[in-house]
């Protein structure tokens, strides 16, 4: 497998192969450098289910902060409490804290071929 990046989609997948030996490369898009700009900025449920079943959500949990709530348009309040799930809240938490966590994850299933070049040095166009 090959990863353009080492983010939320890239380190996932790659911790997920890792373990049944298959080859992974990561190459970052930002090498050596942590993005304070967020892209992530709320976890939901599901999500948090999936980044559970990976022994990643009780870390983030402990880095973001609970929404039992939240408004939207003046009028819309949005309620996630009665989801069947011990995650029936929002999860907010910047994306690099969730790079993080993944990242530390990958390391400790022993993702091989992590790359700090990033896809334009090894000769592919970003689209």
């Amino acid at each position: 497998m090959n990863s353009k990046a080492k983010g939320t989609t890239g380190l996932p997948l790659a911790g997920d192969l890792a373990p049944a030996s298959l080859p992974v490369t990561l190459d970052e898009m930002h090498p050596h450098k942590i993005s304070h700009l967020s892209r992530t900025f709320v976890l939901h449920a599901r999500t948090l289910e999936q980044l559970d079943a990976h022994g990643l959500a009780d870390e983030l949990e402990s880095h973001g902060w609970t929404l039992d709530r939240i408004r939207l348009f003046g009028r819309l309040s949005v309620a996630p409490d009665t989801l069947p799930s011990r995650f029936n809240h929002l999860l907010v938490i910047p994306q690099y804290e969730m790079e993080k966590a993944l990242d530390r994850r990958a390391v400790r299933v022993r993702v091989q071929g992590r790359s700090d070049r990033t896809a334009s040095e090894r000769g592919r166009r970003h689209a």
